[in-house]
């Protein structure tokens, strides 16, 4: 039996409105009755305004203690910089669904916001490891079975060696945190897989990932690795890894719509499409970016999960599904106890 959990959601930050947030929420309580959802919003949720949800399941839910709407004055436009936000959106949904877990209120924070502002008020309000200078985006890669795992995915666009060797310690401790896999193969994700490729800084933390003996380094490999290594981690800097998560995904959106479109427009695909719809499931199931969505940010005192802003229903439940597990895991604290064992020279 799943453990008791809470997560705090900002329902204001997400492309599709609050609507889409909602609706993800009722869905995962349905299927999670262990689970509290407090969601900081701008208005009291109101059936009128949020599509797709009876009124009915929204006061049993609220009734049942297990959904509870709380006010926010302000929220973080997707067009708003850091240094602003943080210094006249103080009282927004996202920095409010942020002191909830920092008053260990709620175990985990769930939002679909500003990614630059959620960096600068996470580190502030919820707090990183003491031996670390930023925290790193960091998602799983799922094509089938395997489990692998990158970072940065964005949050560090410049990285020195000691940092990406930071990346290394950390994603190590969150996949066996969530996965029970004792000593997760690690690989730094490079132009090749030969020893003298690479720019300074990536074989600088190949030699330090590599002297840290209780790590299990496997050495560098290139970009098709991302969705077919036997890696457990794959570590490369925010800029590459934003850029080759987000090619990936609009390749398997592409690959997904020619397929639907293969299907479609011929007096036989009716037929086709009522036999291939099992194996279609499964395939769709991979390699779907919204069935895995949400990035979490790894690295501070508590768990935050950010899910992309332009989610959908079933993409915002797997980010909340995704903050469930990780709080359940406890993995923020695992990977903070995994640092405070290693001194760094970062």
């Amino acid at each position: 039996m799943a453990a008791n959990c809470t997560i705090a959601v900002d329902a204001m930050g997400g492309d599709r409105g609050p609507g889409v947030v909602y609706q993800a929420i009722v869905d995962v309580l349905e299927t999670d009755p262990a689970l509290k959802i407090i969601v900081f919003n701008q208005t009291v949720a109101q059936s009128a305004v949020m599509p797709g949800i009876a009124d009915a399941d929204l006061k049993a839910l609220i009734a049942d203690g297990r959904l509870e709407v709380r006010h926010s004055a302000s929220v973080i436009d997707k067009s708003d910089k850091p240094t602003y936000a943080y210094k006249h959106r103080a009282d927004s949904s996202m920095a409010d669904a942020l002191r909830c877990v920092a008053a260990q209120e709620a175990q985990a924070c769930v939002t679909p916001g500003n990614t630059g502002a959620l960096l600068v008020f996470a580190k502030a309000l919820v707090g990183t490891h003491t031996s670390i200078e930023r925290p790193a985006f960091i998602k799983r890669l799922q094509l089938g079975s395997a489990i692998s795992y990158v970072l940065d995915l964005g949050a560090n666009v410049d990285c020195r060696g000691e940092r990406l060797f930071q990346f290394a310690v950390m994603g190590s401790a969150l996949v066996s945190a969530l996965h029970d896999i004792e000593r997760p193969q690690i690989a730094l994700l490079n132009i090749g897989s030969e020893d003298i490729k690479g720019n300074e800084q990536v074989r600088l933390a190949a030699r330090l990932i590599e002297e840290a003996k209780w790590l299990n380094y496997r050495g560098f490999v290139e970009g098709g690795a991302l969705f077919n290594s036997d890696a457990n981690v794959i570590v490369c800097d925010g800029f590459v890894g934003n850029a080759a998560l987000k090619a990936g995904e609009e390749v398997a959106r592409q690959i997904l719509k020619q397929v639907d479109a293969m299907l479609t427009g011929h007096w036989w695909s009716f037929f086709v499409r009522r036999l291939s719809r099992p194996l279609f499931a499964r395939i769709r199931l991979g390699i779907d970016p919204d069935h895995n969505n949400g990035a979490s940010l790894v690295g501070l005192l508590g768990t935050v999960v950010k899910s992309h802003g332009a989610a959908d229903r079933r993409g915002f439940a797997a980010a909340l599904r995704q903050a469930a597990s990780e709080a359940r895991s406890e993995v923020a604290l695992r990977v903070c106890r995994e640092l405070d064992s290693i001194a760094f020279n970062a």
